[in-house]
């Protein structure tokens, strides 16, 4: 008691929000330490109920906030309590706690290479970040084919020519059915396909681009409005806008837009664009 209630004053003071991230990240591993194996195990559930509920999000914009306290004081215990690879990609995204769970996911893709959704999440918040080099290590432990870790090689060195006609070799050498590449997992197939188009907006080939888009209208929007806007083409960006709107990602959306009401002179407009 002697100890406790000043603690209590001390953490729900509105100032101490770093104290009572310190102090739980302190305690929390050394509890979890003391816990038998199956009682780690009967927890684990629990906690990741707790990690998910929605009303977190109330201190989504506070730093440090709960689920940042919660993930620090994760990576401190030993065994790591096992977190699906779902739910950490999210708590990454909305509670700004890309370095805490990027470091977990790692753990589990280590502990559990047979397992996918620690490498999909990886190369998702990765992709987010723009760290293309680590999105590449990731995926040179992870591709089934040496034929795609030496695309991706030359992608990475920046032999764009080389590095599409690699991808598109793969690819003509799936559809043939060649028994070396039939077996293809789902995602090295999708990556393939994501190396030609990444590959051709480097060699600014965009009206390869446009075609291919134009032949999945629907599974393509946002590159169906970039070739538009990269070549010039302002109807096409427009009926892009009214007709495929709620497809699209809003911040590309409005960045198009203002650069379509610059074309078109209408600067208010583009100005209320820019203001939103």
């Amino acid at each position: 008691g002697g100890l406790m209630a000043p603690l209590v004053e001390l953490l729900h003071d509105s100032s101490s929000s770093a104290f009572a991230t310190e102090l739980w990240v302190s305690i929390f591993p050394q509890m979890w330490n003391q816990l038998s194996a199956t009682e780690q195990h009967k927890c684990v559930k629990p906690l990741i109920n707790l990690l998910a509920k929605s009303y977190h999000l109330k201190q989504h914009a506070h730093n440090p906030n709960v689920i940042q306290g919660w993930l620090q004081a994760i990576c401190a215990c030993k065994p790591l309590p096992k977190i699906p690879a779902g739910l950490l990609k999210h708590l990454a995204k909305h509670y700004n706690a890309w370095h805490l769970a990027i470091p977990l996911l790692v753990h589990f893709a280590e502990s559990y290479p047979e397992e996918t959704q620690w490498y999909d999440a990886l190369s998702e918040l990765y992709g987010l970040l723009g760290d293309r080099d680590s999105n590449f290590a990731v995926w040179n432990r992870r591709a089934v084919h040496d034929e795609t870790k030496y695309a991706l090689s030359l992608e990475q060195f920046g032999s764009w020519h080389a590095a599409q006609a690699a991808y598109a070799e793969c690819m003509n050498r799936w559809q043939a059915g060649q028994m070396a590449l039939v077996n293809t997992p789902k995602a090295e197939l999708s990556l393939w396909e994501e190396g030609i188009v990444r590959s051709a907006k480097a060699l600014n080939q965009w009206e390869l681009l446009s075609d291919y888009a134009k032949a999945w209208p629907l599974a393509q929007p946002s590159l169906l409005m970039e070739c538009a806007w990269k070549s010039a083409d302002w109807e096409r960006l427009r009926s892009i806008f009214y007709s495929k709107h709620s497809l699209l990602p809003q911040s590309s959306v409005k960045m198009l837009q203002t650069y379509a009401a610059i074309h078109d002179g209408k600067l208010q407009e583009a100005e209320a664009r820019c203001s939103e």
